[in-house]
């Protein structure tokens, strides 16, 4: 197997002025950045990535915890997040929780044992604090998931202002009767409490009463449609 050791021999380098163009240290000469080129070119030298990672030279790969990839919002939007993230050289992994708390943990070892350098969660199966202990090992992001007071960063839309809007477009249309899917109506935090609210508030201002016979919670999987 081909080592460093070889390609620096080949080019005529000492062995850290490999690693340094390997690594792409900015205060190499074009010259010897081609000579060590040339060398990876003719012995067919290529640098491992998983070591490189190991010791921190190298972020390249983001994680994507989704629950299910076969619910379409979900495909739509690791598309979108692997057509930036290869725009950006970076490359992905989708994970696929399936709502498990023990799978998404699993995932976030990934990040402890830097296999991945960072993580985007759009879905969250374990309380705050244990994801939050993860936050030591690399950056985590929540996509379209979120907890209201937690402190790492989030991207979403406003949960509370869709229900509502949804909820009211209905009334507007004549509806009265209006059932509510939600994945847990009595939440303490995140998008499914404010969804909660939102319903709620729209059904408020129309003067209508909320029937619990038209509540479904937990409702996630295309069966459940």
């Amino acid at each position: 197997m081909v080592t460093i050791s070889d390609v620096a021999k080949r080019s005529g380098l000492s062995k850290s002025t490999v690693s340094r163009v390997i690594n792409n240290h900015p205060y190499i000469s074009k010259e010897k950045r081609e000579l060590v080129q040339k060398a990876m070119d003719e012995l067919g030298y290529y640098p491992n990535p998983a070591a490189r990672r190991l010791r921190g030279q190298l972020k390249s790969t983001i994680g994507v915890i989704v629950p299910r990839i076969v619910n379409p919002f979900f495909s739509y939007l690791v598309n979108s997040i692997e057509q930036t993230a290869f725009e950006n050289n970076f490359q992905v992994l989708i994970f696929q929780s399936n709502e498990n708390k023990e799978k998404e943990l699993s995932f976030l070892n990934l990040l402890k044992t830097r296999q991945i350098d960072g993580i985007i969660m759009t879905a969250i199966e374990n309380d705050a604090d244990t994801i939050h202990s993860y936050t030591q090992y690399g950056p985590i992001l929540f996509c379209n998931e979120y907890l209201n007071h937690s402190t790492i960063p989030s991207i979403r839309v406003d949960q509370s202002k869709g229900a509502y809007l949804g909820t009211k477009h209905l009334i507007e249309q004549g509806h009265s009767k209006i059932a509510y899917c939600t994945g847990g109506l009595f939440a303490e935090d995140g998008k499914d409490k404010d969804r909660n609210q939102g319903y709620q508030k729209a059904l408020n201002e129309a003067g209508l009463s909320l029937n619990p016979n038209w509540i479904f919670i937990d409702q996630h999987s295309i069966e459940d449609g």
